[in-house]
């Protein structure tokens, strides 16, 4: 097992063993699924009864979280109608997300939560209020009979979990474009030993069978076994960022025969893949005419430790088809691996004041597949807007780009012009959206749907902090209790003097809950000397106790430590982080593994150093999860006043339109940025508590919290 990383650091011209490691995630607060857990029975979409075995092919690339949709019906004053390629069974009466629904020459018409009501096995009807039959109103123009190549993105989205509408008990089963590196597309299914909830299956360092990807019954016993042929395709990947399967570890495909009993047909080893953590390997199964009945199923699962986000594998780009040509890999079409996630040059996010057009990132990164035995033409549609109005929109494929090559997996980096930009950095806040909807050349296919995974977007906020991590923890730097005055800092530069009011920190629930230690930890700036962290800014006595936020069920995991006596820094280059204060818990650091940060991380173990810059592998290739918080210009002062009075959280934040609230909250008042009130909800104590609705416009909001006594502030962000 490699469940540690432990580094290596040159002082003083010796190898020293450094009690500071990377560690594999053992809890996952931003995986946890929206089903509740009653009687150890996990409830929720994945309850749908269906009535029929679902029909060839069957083929999931995890990039839309719903059925493969044929048509849409979207006439004004009438329910709107959705056509599958495959029956559905019953649909749930319970609320669905509509996922970036989008015309080609309009705007986003159907975004946000709706009602389903079955019509029959291939169509149902959406409204916004079930128990009053009340439609879809005034939302975009008729849309008759549109196909789905009409769309940029069409999906029923349940959250990051497998397409309840082709897999069936698989919500342990964790869809995401965090862990897997170079996938077949956007996203992928990770298998580990972590359930829905983000949370180990075992405390203990113990083996057995993990999470268990499970299809529908198929329908299989129209295909006659001396005429015709089926094949399953898919993709895999040991490890990934994640921890890499060990000799003793595997990944096992079954089918289930005509008795109801499952049969190995497959078993992947780990251990000696190490050379192939970072590479997805494509495999092609014949299935034995013996398994052609009509509630076939295969499933796929992963046997290692079960006590963290270790011994992974990622799944991607499943097909089941009769009659392939299996020198092809699967399908003639083309998608997008990766797009760059922020904006900017230097930092994933940064406060608006600071920010000018020169912050801007001129150069935009992204990756493409051609998954095709043959080449491919394509282009790269590119927008850039802030807080939802168009910056700039241009193709990323430059005339040099030839096309693609057969099965050819490229690195795209495109030039913008961004001198002409004009940026209003006046505002509270602002988010810089990055939109890239690829044009692959894609050969219709009425069978399958191959567009969902031509787009991506991406998000920058620009608000009071600075950040280089993208919000999301895939590796933990640990120190160890015994360095009680070690001392971790990131490297930050203010264009104007500015005020240090706070710190942001992730600090995930690993293993014993450290809140309960009363562990502490103290807040240190440093001014720049030659390139390194020098004079000590900060009193010294800024003390803080880690709250670890994440319990499994929280979406947020950072916790907001305001300083005792605020810091007025000067223009020019600041050092801000942790030391120890003299216990001897252990504390663990998120890093994010989808981004380094070279010569912006530095760690020294004692007050005497000397420090230690990263070196792009010292922090194990990725960033810390400190965030310095400013008091920026025009910063809503109830916040200051009333932040955290009342205990509460709300979640998901950034979200797309819908937040739920936590706590012993009564009445919730939402306002936007400029102060005009948007919404008011009054709660019993015990209700769900919700807020806000699809049709809310991106930007930043504040959400004002109080019950009888207690009052609270929350920002939030709103995403499209």
């Amino acid at each position: 097992m490699r469940l540690f990383f432990y580094l290596w650091i040159l002082l003083f011209s010796q190898i020293i063993s450094a009690q500071v490691s990377i560690k594999s995630i053992e809890s996952d607060p931003t995986r946890a699924s929206d089903f509740s857990l009653t009687n150890g029975r996990e409830e929720g979409v994945n309850d749908l009864d269906f009535e029929d075995a679902l029909s060839l092919p069957f083929f999931d690339d995890f990039t839309t979280f719903g059925p493969s949709i044929e048509s849409v019906i979207a006439n004004e004053g009438a329910p709107v109608v959705i056509k599958t390629f495959q029956p559905h069974g019953v649909i749930s009466p319970r609320e669905i997300l509509i996922s970036r629904m989008k015309g080609k020459d309009t705007a986003d018409y159907l975004n946000g939560r709706w009602y389903a009501k079955k019509v029959d096995k291939y169509h149902f009807e959406l409204y916004v209020d079930l128990s009053t039959a009340r439609p879809l109103l005034g939302k975009g123009p008729s849309v008759n009979d549109a196909k789905i190549g009409q769309y940029s993105i069409v999906g029923l989205n349940f959250g990051q979990n497998p397409d309840p509408f082709k897999w069936v008990n698989s919500n342990n089963i964790y869809v995401n474009n965090r862990f897997a590196v170079n996938p077949p597309s956007i996203y992928s299914a990770t298998l580990d030993g972590l359930n829905a909830k983000g949370e180990r299956y075992v405390i203990t360092e113990t083996q057995g069978w993990g999470d268990t990807l499970t299809s529908r019954k198929i329908d299989l016993s129209s295909l006659k076994p001396n005429e015709e042929s089926a094949h399953l395709s898919f993709w895999w990947q040991p490890g990934g960022l994640l921890d890499i399967p060990d000799y003793n570890d595997t990944l096992k495909l079954e089918f289930k025969d005509r008795g109801g009993k499952w049969k190995m047909i497959k078993k992947i080893i780990g251990g000696q893949l190490t050379s192939l953590a970072k590479v997805f390997n494509y495999e092609v199964i014949k299935i034995d005419p013996s398994y052609f009945h009509n509630s076939f199923q295969f499933r796929f699962e992963s046997f290692g430790r079960r006590d963290g986000a270790v011994d992974a594998w990622n799944i991607d780009y499943i097909l089941l088809d009769k009659n392939r040509d299996t020198s092809r890999w699967a399908t003639k079409e083309g998608s997008v691996v990766s797009l760059q996630t922020s904006a900017l040059k230097e930092y994933s996010a940064m406060p608006i004041n600071q920010f000018e057009a020169s912050d801007l990132n001129n150069e935009v990164n992204l990756s493409i597949r051609n998954i095709a035995n043959s080449p491919r033409t394509f282009n790269l549609p590119f927008r850039l807007s802030m807080n939802n109005s168009l910056l700039l929109e241009t193709d990323l494929r430059s005339n040099s780009q030839p096309a693609l090559n057969a099965r050819e997996l490229r690195q795209v980096k495109s030039n913008i012009e961004i001198s002409a930009l004009r940026i209003d950095n006046t505002a509270k806040e602002a988010v810089l959206k990055y939109s890239l909807a690829a044009d692959f050349t894609d050969t219709s296919n009425q069978r399958l749907n191959l567009l969902s995974n031509n787009n991506d977007s991406t998000f920058t906020i620009l608000s009071d902090y600075f950040a280089y991590d993208d919000g999301t923890f895939e590796k933990l730097f640990w120190l160890h209790g015994t360095l009680n005055q070690a001392v971790t800092v990131i490297k930050c530069t203010l264009k104007f003097p500015d005020r240090l009011i706070a710190v942001d920190l992730n600090f995930p629930k690993v293993g014993t809950d450290i809140s309960a230690s009363n562990k502490k930890l103290r807040i240190k700036a440093y001014a720049d000397d030659n390139g390194k962290p020098g004079l000590a800014l900060d009193n010294g006595k800024d003390t803080i106790t880690i709250i670890q936020e994440s319990d499994g069920t929280k979406l947020e995991t950072f916790h907001r430590y305001q300083l005792k006596t605020p810091l007025d820094l000067p223009s020019g280059v600041f050092y801000i982080g942790f030391q120890h204060a003299g216990t001897t818990a252990n504390s663990y650091c998120g890093l994010d593994g989808n981004t380094a940060a070279p010569g912006k991380q530095f760690f020294k173990y004692t007050n005497a150093g000397p420090w230690v810059e990263d070196n792009g592998t010292n922090f194990g290739g990725a960033a810390l999860m400190i965030r310095p918080v400013f008091k920026a210009r025009n910063v809503d002062a109830t916040i200051d006043s009333e932040k955290n009075s009342l205990s509460c959280e709300v979640f998901p934040n950034p979200s797309t339109g819908v937040i739920n609230i936590e706590g012993d909250v009564t009445v919730a008042n939402l306002y936007d940025a400029s102060g005009m009130l948007i919404q008011t909800s009054v709660y019993n104590f015990n209700e769900s508590k919700t807020i806000g609705n699809s049709n809310l416009l991106p930007g930043f909001y504040f959400l004002h919290l109080e019950n009888e006594h207690l009052k609270a502030v929350k920002k939030v962000v709103i995403i499209k």
